[in-house]
């Protein structure tokens, strides 16, 4: 059978396209450049970040060659500043669209740094796809929740406390990815990682849609009570948590 693409070559081109295309949009809207500059500028981006990944390469082959002691590994480099990079535009971006408070944007970095440092780089797509559908869901009919009383924070921001409440499973795996104690072999880190964050988007989902819902009952006892009622749940909001389980399931595979 043929073998299957490396997972560094995978990554890169994902990491290629995502930060050349963010710049050169970027770029674009602050008229920087025209939409051919920027266009030129992503494809010579891509072809640098090849040029940069070829010669890693060859030095690796110089070293082992000349039977030296290997630097610190450019992989770990470029996680680190890779993770900095990406972190820090999200949780900027989200508190200035007010996707999250100053707090919260700064939980969020905390968060983002230990996954993609302990854990795996590409990880970090996967939070920053959970964080779009987040937003969305909470935009989502917004003006219906404020006026029921139901929404996120004054404008559908979220605090620390509702990051941490999803983020602390999630680097909790990348750790233990990283530690690998007896019975947490890496090569399933992954999997846990993407059932925490199915999990995640499944209760976000759950809330923010399915607080629209009109019937809604206690899980206790099944008496109605009015939406936004903590523990009540809805066939609506059931609904979506089992469809964000599935499309997160399926995007992360």
């Amino acid at each position: 059978m043929p073998a299957p693409v490396p997972l560094d070559f995978v990554s890169s081109v994902l990491i290629s396209v995502f930060l050349t295309g963010v710049l050169s949009a970027l770029a674009y809207r602050r008229n920087v450049l025209t939409w051919d500059g920027s266009l030129a500028v992503g494809t010579k981006t891509e072809v640098l970040g090849r040029l940069v990944r070829l010669g890693r390469i060859r030095r690796e082959r110089l070293y082992r060659a000349r039977s030296l002691p290997a630097p610190v590994p450019l992989d770990f480099v470029s996680s680190v500043l890779i993770s900095v990079f990406l972190t820090g535009v999200l949780s900027a971006l989200a508190y200035r669209r007010n996707v999250l408070t100053w707090d919260g944007s700064l939980a969020a970095f905390v968060v983002g740094m230990v996954i993609g440092i302990f854990g795996d780089v590409t990880w970090l797509f996967l939070l920053l796809f959970f964080l779009l559908s987040s937003f969305l869901a909470t935009r989502y009919r917004f003006a219906l929740k404020e006026a029921m009383g139901v929404q996120e924070g004054i404008r559908g921001e979220r605090r620390s406390t509702n990051v941490l409440a999803n983020g602390v499973a999630l680097m909790a795996v990348a750790v233990l990815s990283l530690i690998q104690p007896p019975g947490f072999p890496r090569l399933i880190s992954g999997v846990v990682f993407l059932s925490a964050l199915s999990v995640a988007g499944s209760d976000t989902l759950a809330s923010e849609i399915g607080v629209l819902s009109r019937h809604t009952y206690l899980i206790t006892n099944g008496k109605p009570v009015p939406p936004g009622t903590d523990g009540g749940v809805s066939l609506l909001g059931t609904l979506c948590a089992l469809g964000a389980a599935v499309y997160t399931s399926v995007v992360g595979w």
